[in-house]
């Protein structure tokens, strides 16, 4: 799950783009977005994981510059491991 500020800005920015969203309108943008995504792996998330998956992906797509953020959840890690050097 996601903080509510980031799941509000999501909403805000997807309903803006596509207007209100049930679940299957959901899943559909997102697979059209990123075909290699499967349905039935999606259905292991909540709504408001979705809606963080299509903010993401959304993001992806627009063009590089100073008005393209994407904020890390500060609840999800940055590195998961940690495997020592070889050298």
């Amino acid at each position: 799950m996601v903080a509510q500020t980031e799941v509000g800005t999501a909403f805000v920015r997807i309903t803006k783009r596509f207007g209100t969203l049930t679940r299957e309108q959901l899943l559909e943008q997102i697979t059209r977005m990123n075909r290699s995504v499967s349905v039935s792996w999606l259905d292991r998330f909540d709504q408001p994981a979705l809606l963080q998956y299509l903010e993401r992906l959304l993001r992806q797509d627009e063009p590089r510059s100073s008005e393209s953020v994407w904020v890390r959840d500060p609840r999800n890690p940055a590195i998961t491991q940690a495997v020592p050097s070889l050298y």
